[in-house]
């Protein structure tokens, strides 16, 4: 029987160092930053998404002639959902 050697790595303990408030707060902003950042680019993805879907629908009402009629009505629908200016519900005092 032969007997194999494994050496353990073992990382020497080291205790993580404690930031100081003026640190704490420079890494706060610097996460509200880069949030702020993220939720403007979701928005603006978010955006494109729904341009892109708005193309698409209407080719679908290019080519109604070989689709369902009933998916056809659905997407002309949704068209007119999107393409509509919501009322303000809120009357002026």
């Amino acid at each position: 029987m032969e007997e194999t050697n494994v050496m353990k790595m073992e990382a020497p303990a080291v205790e993580p160092k404690k930031l100081t408030y003026e640190e704490l707060e420079n890494v706060a902003k610097e996460l509200y930053s880069r949030c702020a950042e993220m939720a403007n680019e979701l928005q603006t993805l978010r955006m494109d998404n729904g341009f892109k879907r708005l193309k698409y629908l209407f080719k679908v009402l290019k080519y109604y002639s070989l689709l369902d009629s009933e998916f056809v009505k659905k997407c002309a629908n949704e068209i007119q959902e999107m393409m509509t200016i919501p009322e303000d519900t809120t009357k002026a005092e």
